[in-house]
């Protein structure tokens, strides 16, 4: 059959809480809400606490680390990653170990559209001048939507004339997107 959180919002959104308490309660979770009770109850219908593969402590212990980096932790790891990559243009959605940057980026974005007073964000706030200036000072891009893909660092060498073109291309790019790193001029 069709699963529940997608095809029916409502008892999905019931069916997901419900997996939620139970994952907590197998986590030693004080507040888990899930009693012995009520699992009993939901074993006895049938119900899959576990549908999926579920993440590892390492993983969740990494997600939390990532979201408990502060302003000027993100900062100076984006002038890192900067410098590494020779380009303002962290990606925004991306796997690995730029995942975490990659969405506070997005995030500073859409907070500076907020502190500019073009677009509200409730969810990510608005930026204060003070970050503003510092994401400016760090050469932070604070628009992007005109980036397809990120410029490369290095020419494919194995490929001379293709190698050649992109290279122009990319010096061209560079050129149309040099003022987009200030937001103050």
């Amino acid at each position: 059959g069709k699963d529940p959180p997608t095809s029916h919002p409502e008892m999905g959104y019931w069916i997901t809480k419900q997996r939620a308490y139970y994952n907590k309660k197998v986590d030693g979770d004080p507040k888990h809400y899930m009693t012995d009770e009520r699992e009993e109850k939901l074993r006895s219908i049938g119900f899959v606490f576990q549908a999926g593969t579920r993440m590892s402590e390492e993983h969740r212990a990494s997600m939390r680390a990532g979201l408990k980096k502060t302003f000027d932790d993100r900062l100076a790891e984006f002038v890192a990653w900067k410098e590494k990559h020779g380009h303002p243009y962290v990606p925004t959605v991306t796997p690995g170990e730029d995942k975490h940057l990659g969405r506070w980026v997005a995030k500073q974005r859409l907070a500076y559209k907020a502190f500019q007073g073009k677009e509200v964000s409730k969810k990510y706030g608005k930026l204060t001048a003070e970050q503003a200036l510092k994401l400016s000072q760090a050469g932070f891009a604070f628009e992007a939507s005109h980036i397809r893909r990120t410029p490369k660092d290095n020419v494919d060498a194995t490929k001379p004339n293709e190698g050649q073109e992109y290279e122009q291309q990319n010096e061209l790019e560079w050129a149309n997107y040099e003022h987009s790193a200030d937001p103050f001029v």
